[in-house]
């Protein structure tokens, strides 16, 4: 228990510095561009990220759980390289469908995916350090990475007050980190031939899918509320959503530390044990939710007002609101790496896709008419439905096993 305490808190610590500066991020675009800056920003993130993380075909995971050793090393390497190449030229190629006329997004929409290209690769090699219970290099790349993004973005900002050449800057500052934590590319060409794509693809595909649809089913709401109420109210919304996602940050956090350990635990014969570690995280989760809502209710117009500003501040509500529902998303998150640990992804991936076509339609039947408000019905909504199917497949799993 005291590993797991260990490598959760590397991870949190990772994943909340990551989180912390991405907030930092999001401050200075707003303080210092406006909201309508930020927006753009979070609809190039909305457009990029769930066909980023597709292209990731859940290798860190599938690298993780291989306790079988049918893969190596390197043809997780090859498989990355192409497919998160493919991914940028898609992301771009839509990006200048739906945006064609506005060339300062579709700058912004190129120079984001490139940027998520970068996070493909290292977050590969994260896969190959977590498996060694090396959460501690992760975790250093992750900020490192994370506050040299916050520099680049910064003197983008402070000397050119430019959102594109703030960017160009967060995207060498990824870069340098990148070079220097997690370069590890020698290819082996003489096994590229050999490369067990298919197996790969296969295996990987109803995690990159169920990922694909975990990302879509956060991103699409603010894509088609900046259809309907315009991209300042995106930014505001992305604004708010920054303390949401700390949480989110946190649950992935744990997720991904527990992951060689439920799955361990559920392949050796002791489900009991994995249970209690469940449950254990729910009333976690529950728990500091509840904290938080209070404290958001208090204090958060204050926070808001000092952080952002007024023009966010004004929607303190919605922040109360997202706290209140929160524990089904976080719930929701937690259990994709719990199901993962039973080898269960195909049943992930078809709870995903279900989810997300009601969060569409939801969407689309209460933005129009409640704008922001609306969003937050759609989560409430959606997220139960997700939480009923997560815990079904799970409870299924769990009375089905057999151990020899």
């Amino acid at each position: 228990m005291k590993s797991i305490r260990s490598h959760a808190i590397w991870m949190v610590l990772g994943n909340g510095g990551y989180a912390f500066f991405q907030g930092l991020i999001m401050i200075l675009i707003s303080k210092m561009l406006g909201v309508e800056s930020l927006g753009l920003f979070s609809i190039a993130l909305a457009l990029s990220a769930p066909i980023m993380i597709f292209s990731n075909f859940g290798m860190r995971t599938l690298w993780i759980t291989d306790n079988k050793k049918d893969f190596e090393f390197n043809d997780f390497k090859v498989v990355r390289v192409i497919c998160s190449i493919a991914a940028m030229i898609i992301v771009v190629a839509l990006g200048g469908i739906l945006y064609g006329e506005n060339n300062e997004l579709l700058i912004v929409i190129f120079i984001v995916s490139l940027s998520k290209v970068i996070e493909n690769f290292s977050d590969l090699f994260y896969g190959y350090y977590h498996k060694k219970r090396e959460q501690k290099k992760v975790a250093i790349s992750l900020l490192c990475r994370s506050a040299l993004g916050v520099i680049g973005i910064a003197i983008g900002l402070f000397f050119f007050n430019n959102l594109i050449v703030a960017l160009v800057f967060y995207l060498l500052g990824w870069l340098l980190s990148f070079l220097i934590f997690d370069y590890d590319f020698e290819l082996d060409l003489k096994t590229i031939k050999k490369v067990h794509f298919r197996h790969i693809f296969i295996s990987g595909l109803p995690l990159g899918i169920a990922l694909f649809f975990i990302n879509a089913n956060l991103m699409t709401p603010r894509l088609i509320l900046n259809e309907y109420n315009g991209v300042e109210i995106v930014g505001i919304f992305t604004a708010l959503y920054f303390f949401f996602q700390i949480g989110s940050v946190v649950i992935n956090s744990l997720g991904q530390a527990l992951l060689p350990d439920l799955s361990k635990y559920w392949f050796d014969g002791e489900k009991n044990k994995h249970l209690k570690l469940v449950l254990f995280i729910f009333v976690f989760i529950v728990s500091t939710c509840f904290a938080s809502s209070i404290i958001f209710y208090f204090l958060g117009q204050g926070i808001l007002s000092i952080i952002y500003g007024e023009a966010v501040a004004e929607y303190n509500w919605v922040l109360v609101l997202l706290f209140l529902i929160s524990p089904l998303q976080y719930i929701v998150s937690f259990m994709g790496h719990v199901i993962s640990s039973t080898g269960k992804n195909r049943s992930l991936a078809v709870n995903n896709i279900l989810t997300f076509l009601i969060n569409i339609v939801l969407c689309l039947v209460f933005i129009p008419r409640f704008g922001v408000y609306g969003v937050l019905i759609s989560m409430g909504v959606y997220n139960l439905l997700a939480l009923l199917m997560a815990l079904n497949t799970y409870l299924k799993s769990y009375k089905e096993v057999v151990y020899e």
